[in-house]
């Protein structure tokens, strides 16, 4: 189906608001693994927000990296990537 991204995106905001950060990064990771997916840049984002949570900042700054290599266009997203990046390397 072609909202099936969008769906197991959701699933993760889910979890993500719930508090259960280990929960939301197996969902947000699942999103990647569908073809033409339209939520890869959010689900990348949240993954960050989720490593952060859980104080895996090493992989929070990977996740953030990604979305500024990976989604140059989504600005919104990259500046405020680029903002966590700074905060905590």
């Amino acid at each position: 189906n072609d909202l099936t991204d969008n769906c197991q995106y959701w699933v993760g905001e889910i979890y993500y608001s719930l508090k259960n950060y280990n929960q939301a990064i197996e969902s947000f990771s699942k999103v990647f693994g569908y073809k033409s997916n339209n939520k890869g840049v959010y689900a990348q984002y949240k993954l960050g927000l989720c490593y952060l949570n859980t104080n895996q900042n090493n992989k929070a700054i990977d996740s953030f990296r990604s979305v500024i290599s990976n989604y140059p266009r989504q600005t919104d997203l990259v500046k405020k990537s680029e903002a966590f990046i700074e905060k905590y390397k």
